[in-house]
C-alpha cells in the first residue's frame, strides 16, 4: 500500500501544476514539466520538508530529483504488459531491495488510470497491448502533459521503434527478455535507484 504521512490533504489543496513553490531565504522553485510530478503528488507536510532540502540543493534535474524523496516512502511504479508471464519476469528483474510499491496493468488504459491515481512515478510499458498500445499511452502522457519516468520494455527491437518511443518521451528502451543487468544502469542513471 502506498505510504502517506499524517498531513495528507485532499488533492484540491495540493499546489496546482506549474505553480512556484516558495522555499526559505526567498528561493523559489518553479516546477518544470518533466519534474513536477513529485511536487504535484506530495502532501503539505512532505512539501515543507522538501522545501528545506531544495533550498540547499543544486538546480533541479532529472538525475537528482528523487534523492529528495523521503526515505519512508516507497516509490510507486506501474508494470504494464498484457502478458502475466512478462509482468512476473519484469518484477523479478527489478533490483533486490528496491523499495517500490508495484501496481500491475494488463493494458494501456489501466496503466494511464493507475498513473492518474498517483501510482506511477516510474512506468515500465510494453508496446503491444490490447485496448490501448504503449505508443498510445506515451502519446496520451505527452498530450495531457503528464510526467513520469517511462521505460519501454518490448520485443520489438527495430531502430524505428526505439526512436519513436524516445521522441514520445520514454527515458529508455529495454528489449525482452528483461534482466536486472539491463534495468539497473537505467535506474541508476536517473537517480531512481541508489
Amino acid at each position: 500500500m502506498r505510504a502517506r504521512c499524517s498531513g495528507c490533504t485532499p488533492r484540491a489543496q495540493h499546489p496546482p501544476p506549474g505553480a512556484p513553490v516558495a522555499a526559505p531565504d526567498g528561493v523559489s522553485i518553479v516546477r518544470a514539466d518533466r519534474f513536477g510530478f513529485m511536487l504535484r503528488r506530495c502532501c503539505v507536510a512532505l512539501l515543507r520538508e522538501w522545501r528545506l532540502k531544495f533550498a540547499r540543493a543544486a538546480p533541479l534535474t532529472r538525475k537528482n530529483l528523487l534523492r529528495f524523496q523521503p526515505a519512508a516512502m516507497s516509490l510507486p511504479i506501474v508494470i504494464a504488459d498484457d502478458s502475466l508471464l512478462a509482468r512476473k519476469v519484469l518484477t523479478k528483474a527489478l533490483p533486490e531491495g528496491w523499495d517500490v510499491d508495484i501496481t500491475y496493468a494488463s493494458n494501456g488504459r489501466e496503466a494511464l488510470e493507475h498513473y492518474r491515481k498517483g501510482r506511477a512515478s516510474v512506468m515500465f510499458l510494453d508496446l503491444t497491448m490490447p485496448d490501448m498500445t504503449g505508443y498510445q499511452v506515451l502519446e496520451a502522457l505527452q498530450h495531457e502533459d503528464l510526467n513520469t519516468f517511462v521505460i519501454v520494455v518490448s520485443a520489438d527491437v527495430q531502430p524505428m521503434a526505439r526512436e519513436r518511443v524516445r521522441a514520445l518521451g520514454a527515458i529508455a528502451f529495454v528489449p525482452k527478455p528483461v534482466t536486472t543487468e539491463a534495468v539497473l544502469p537505467i535506474l541508476k542513471e536517473y537517480g531512481l535507484y541508489v
